[in-house]
């Protein structure tokens, strides 16, 4: 453990923090910070630490100078030493999106001299060089534009080694890499990020490839931005996750929009359907000097199309139907006549089929996927028999499961129970994995801690083994999930026993795969025609 220095040497009382804490030692020890200044953080948080059983992001300024007015002499130096490890140790956490800024104040803390030198210099460039010079120009790039910006010198430090660290090896251009590229980086790294770090790595280099994106060097970004827009929001500490987090100026407009989300919430939606819903009026009314209700038609497409241009039409079209939602809740609740948002400014999209595996790609999955570990091997088959959404799948718990009835009782969108059922060859896996942790609140799918998966990791998984069985397409969760109603449909169930089956609340959202082709018409067309 000599080689794991940063890690602390006593357990705290609350476990978040000492995990927190270890977060951000080793992001000193990345930065190449000397062991000895690490050692002395790492003593200060441990102190600090050792006796709080709130939670790091709960403590104000007032909790923080109780503590250190009981255990140090105010006019001694080394006070300002310990609160800058500690005001060091919050700025991470802000960096890192759990909570807003330090509850340090500034005229506390006195810089080192080593510190108004650092702030000279440009902290923003990189110091270390790229396999690929490429790169390493583009990043430059980038990083000076967030400094131009007025991005703070901590988090500008975290974004320079994010993308030091992920680039650095990679012979191949930024605008060559694939997210099976990205994707397979961070899973092989990934005994030893956490699920926030993973989290937070991967949002810097989403915003990365937005900015190339917007400067023309690629068409697209590879990144799958949906995947982490909704991903279990940890800046939302309280429950209240339905209220705008970030500044919208004009005060009425923060008020309804407050209040059509809570309708929302009234109403049993998901929490990340509230969470999507709430990020995009954030963006549309956050710099709206207007109150909602005297924006004219034109202005509001104008807007709508400003934030839109560099999106997919897709996206563009889910922008608009979440301000439709808002103007009809407004007229709804009388604040205005009419809503303002007119019919002809949705595009015409081509009519999606679902995108499922055929036998003989099921059969290489599975075939791959019995050489995983057992948890990989119950994710796949589970999803593949069950139909499950993968988020219902990472909240199930061993207890949730009946071998004897073949059943897992699920929690869909809007808290919605209800029952799925699994074939024998799934019980049987996990009857293995029931003998090894038997009963009790533990996830079903988890990690070598123990803890719950996340949804990321989940689905790195489950493409990594789609590319491993030499799928021609990348394989997502939600593709297992319409496999499984494709074969209900094709063995002659009907649409009302599939929808019940998906937990789909409205039959209309099950008739999508009424537009598949009926497999005894594929036998007839191949017998008569191949």
């Amino acid at each position: 453990m000599e080689d794991q220095y940063w890690k602390l040497k006593r357990p705290l009382v609350n476990d978040e923090n000492k995990r927190m804490i270890e977060d951000y030692l080793l992001k000193l020890k990345e930065t190449g910070l000397k062991r000895v200044t690490i050692n002395g953080y790492r003593k200060d948080l441990q102190h600090f630490f050792k006796d709080q059983q709130a939670h790091f992001s709960s403590l104000s300024w007032k909790d923080i100078s109780n503590h250190f007015q009981s255990n140090y002499n105010l006019k001694n130096s080394s006070y300002r030493t310990k609160l800058s490890s500690l005001d060091g140790f919050y700025h991470f956490c802000a960096m890192e999106g759990y909570l807003a800024n330090s509850p340090i104040p500034s005229e506390h803390l006195t810089p080192t001299k080593r510190e108004t030198q650092f702030m000279k210099e440009k902290y923003y460039e990189l110091t270390k060089p790229l396999a690929n010079v490429e790169n390493e120009k583009v990043i430059d790039e980038y990083l000076s534009t967030l400094n131009q910006n007025g991005l703070n010198r901590m988090t500008l430090m975290n974004y320079k080694n994010t993308l030091t660290s992920f680039f650095v090896d990679k012979e191949a251009p930024f605008s060559a890499l694939s997210w099976e590229d990205i994707s397979k980086h961070f899973l092989d790294y990934q005994t030893h990020l956490t699920d926030y770090t993973y989290q937070g790595y991967v949002s810097i280099l989403t915003a990365f490839y937005n900015f190339c994106v917007q400067r023309g060097y690629m068409p697209w970004s590879p990144m799958k931005k949906r995947r982490f827009v909704i991903q279990e929001e940890k800046q939302c500490q309280d429950d209240a996750y339905w209220k705008p987090q970030k500044p919208i100026v004009n005060q009425e407009n923060k008020k309804v929009i407050e209040d059509f989300l809570l309708s929302f919430k009234l109403a049993n939606r998901s929490r990340n359907t509230i969470i999507l819903y709430r990020k995009y009026l954030e963006v549309f009314f956050g710099d709206q000097k207007e109150v909602f209700s005297s924006i004219p038609s034109e202005v509001i497409f104008k807007t709508l199309k400003y934030h839109t241009s560099h999106l997919k039409i897709s996206t563009y079209q889910k922008f608009l139907t979440v301000l439709s939602s808002f103007y009809n809740f407004c007229v709804e609740e009388g604040y205005l006549d009419k809503t303002p948002i007119k019919k002809r400014w949705y595009p015409r999209l081509p009519k999606a089929l679902p995108k499922y595996l055929t036998k003989k790609d099921i059969a290489k999955l599975r075939k791959v996927t019995e050489k995983e570990s057992l948890r990989n091997q119950i994710l796949v088959e589970f999803m593949l028999v069950s139909g499950s959404r993968v988020g219902e799948v990472r909240n199930l718990n061993v207890e949730d499961i009946d071998l004897e009835t073949r059943t897992a009782q699920v929690k869909g969108k809007g808290n919605k129970m209800r029952y799925v059922h699994f074939t024998e060859k799934c019980a049987l896996l996990l009857e293995r994995h029931l003998d090894a942790n038997p009963g009790g609140d533990f996830p079903l799918i988890s990690g070598p801690t123990g803890k719950r998966l996340t949804i990321i990791m989940m689905e790195v998984i489950i493409r990594r083994l789609g590319k491993e069985a030499g799928l021609s397409t990348p394989l997502h969760p939600h593709r297992l999930r319409h496999t499984f109603a494709t074969n209900l449909l094709t063995k002659g169930a009907d649409l009302a026993f599939i929808s019940r089956e998906l937990g789909h609340s409205d039959l209309a959202t099950t008739q999508v795969y009424a537009r598949l082709p009926k497999q005894e018409i594929i036998t007839q067309y191949r017998r008569f025609m191949e």
